[in-house]
């Protein structure tokens, strides 16, 4: 896996959000460079120093490198690393978040630590929906399961006639403990107010969600809009391709139309 984020690290393409190539200044690919010669140094292998060099640094290109290294690092600390660096990325559009949603939904399901760890960071993120989607879609798969109540013939006989006990709750209790964290977070990111109080509870996540979800949808598209208006009066109105107006209309007055062209030669005609 390190060989191919290796080689991914010298391809990687330029595909969220692309600005143009001009966009990227000399100090930050200069940067890029020096964080892909101390990530891929087989003899000094701490990536968590290496993504510290990309501090700072906003271009879309950047992103690309922070995804790949989110995706498939090795080490969880350093995937969780390169996602906490990417979410509050100053995006224009929801593409970053979308990705990011995709990152989210890569954790390993059973890793509820993680899963919520990355959840966390979410608040961080300019567009909000898709990465609100991912994460109620996987609390909606959680479980919240009722205790036994009943704990009667739970010993079990073991070699040597030794008798140990079995307690089913101490499964059921971790699955209601890694619900009750994810509910944590994600009233805290949302503004939802869900408790955990039966086998029902992980149900209520996605009530909530397709009941609220509206409100993040209008809210990310009224920012997407604002920002390709804001755009659209910052871009360079200038086109290097087209004549300068000036120029455009000495090229007019120096070349007559057709027209112009047809009634001189009338005129001629008639005064001979």
């Amino acid at each position: 896996m390190f060989r191919t984020l290796c080689v991914a690290m010298l391809l990687v393409p330029c595909g969220t959000g692309v600005l143009r190539a001009a966009d990227l200044s000399s100090e930050e690919r200069d940067k890029q460079n020096e964080f892909k010669k101390a990530y891929n140094d087989r003899t000094q292998p701490d990536h968590l120093k290496a993504l510290a060099l990309l501090d700072g640094l906003q271009h879309p290109s950047t992103w690309d490198l922070l995804i790949q290294v989110a995706r498939n690092d090795p080490a969880k600390d350093v995937r969780l690393a390169a996602f906490k660096r990417l979410c509050p990325m100053p995006a224009r559009t929801p593409k970053l978040a979308e990705t990011l949603a995709s990152v989210f939904e890569d954790v390993k399901f059973n890793d509820s630590e993680m899963r919520c760890a990355y959840g966390a960071e979410m608040a961080n993120s300019e567009f909000k929906y898709s990465l609100f989607e991912a994460l109620a879609d996987y609390g909606s798969k959680l479980r919240y399961p009722d205790l036994v109540t009943n704990l009667g013939g739970q010993n079990q006989r073991q070699g040597g006639g030794i008798s140990v006990s079995s307690d089913p709750n101490t499964m059921l209790r971790r699955q209601r403990g890694e619900f009750e964290k994810f509910v944590e977070v994600f009233n805290k990111l949302t503004g939802a107010n869900i408790t955990a109080h039966d086998k029902t509870s992980p149900a209520t996540v996605r009530k909530w969600w397709e009941e609220n979800k509206a409100k993040f949808i209008a809210a990310d598209r009224e920012k997407a809009t604002k920002f390709a208006v804001e755009d659209s009066f910052n871009r360079p109105k200038d086109n290097p391709l087209l004549p300068k107006a000036a120029q455009k209309k000495t090229d007019t007055a120096d070349k007559p139309d057709k027209a112009d062209k047809a009634n001189k030669a009338d005129k001629a005609d008639k005064v001979e």
